[in-house]
């Protein structure tokens, strides 16, 4: 099935062409933001676990509602034009009442035309899988998403992957690794603007300060130590107007 290949880069350097080249690739699998949304910032563990696992576990994994990219999407008016399900369409079958599974953001449909059909026909076929750790498991499930669209190899480009590379290297010791780059300093003008990464800004700046991610937890012990700028962005009581109007230094989007 070819060496294990991954694209890799900051967020906002144009990994994303990238994918959309490779999937025009007669013998090439494209697999597009599979860790990124998976691992959901918080879930580094369960993706990467050491324990095996069967292929129900697995599945629970790769197949969940992401609680981090759930409130990104509902904090924003309309839907990314990167994330590829429909899910603001009325007979969507997720929605973001449901939940959508970070699997189907962007990953299948970027692959299939009926990217329900898809994560039915992979559920099937995960779910039966034995016992096997879960590097087992990831090289199994590219490996046969590349068999059943008549592919030799995958590869796999993930937005904001850098920092991912040590892991992914303790699953594919034998990979190779693509760094795309761009101009920093349009990397930091450009991630300014975006709004899934001012969401994502707001959320940290704040958990710093709760000392635990404020998705996650409900523990509110310490907000009186959350800036009165930062106070509108806590999840209960999120303010999508005082998003647009943040100042958020162009030095710190550099930094992430």
């Amino acid at each position: 099935m070819g060496v294990p290949t991954f694209v890799v880069g900051t967020g906002r350097c144009g990994s994303t062409m990238i994918s959309n080249m490779l999937r025009d690739h007669p013998d090439v699998l494209s697999i597009s933001e599979f860790f990124s949304l998976v691992t959901d910032g918080s879930r580094t563990s369960e993706l990467f676990s050491r324990r095996p696992l069967d292929g129900r576990q697995f599945w629970t994994i790769i197949a969940a509602v992401t609680p981090f990219i759930s409130f990104q999407l509902r904090q924003q008016r309309r839907r990314p034009v990167e994330l590829l399900y429909p899910y603001d369409a009325p007979r969507a079958r997720y929605s973001l009442r449901t939940g959508v599974p970070a699997l189907l953001l962007i990953t299948l449909p970027h692959l299939a035309d009926d990217p329900h059909r898809l994560f039915d026909l992979l559920q099937a076929e995960v779910r039966a899988w034995p016992v096997a750790p879960i590097s087992h498991h990831y090289r199994r499930l590219f490996g046969w998403l590349a068999e059943l669209f008549g592919k030799c190899l995958w590869v796999e480009r993930s937005g904001a992957s850098l920092g991912r590379i040590g892991q992914l290297l303790g699953l594919f010791p034998e990979a190779r690794f693509i760094h795309i780059v761009r101009d920093g300093r349009d990397v930091a003008l450009s991630m300014r603007a975006d709004k899934g990464f001012r969401i994502a800004y707001v959320t940290n700046a704040i958990a710093q300060h709760l000392g635990m991610d404020p998705i996650g937890s409900a523990d509110r012990t310490f907000v009186d130590r959350v800036p009165a700028e930062l106070r509108p962005f806590l999840p209960e009581r999120f303010d999508p107007d005082a998003l647009d109007a943040f100042d958020i230094p162009v030095p710190s989007c550099g930094a992430s």
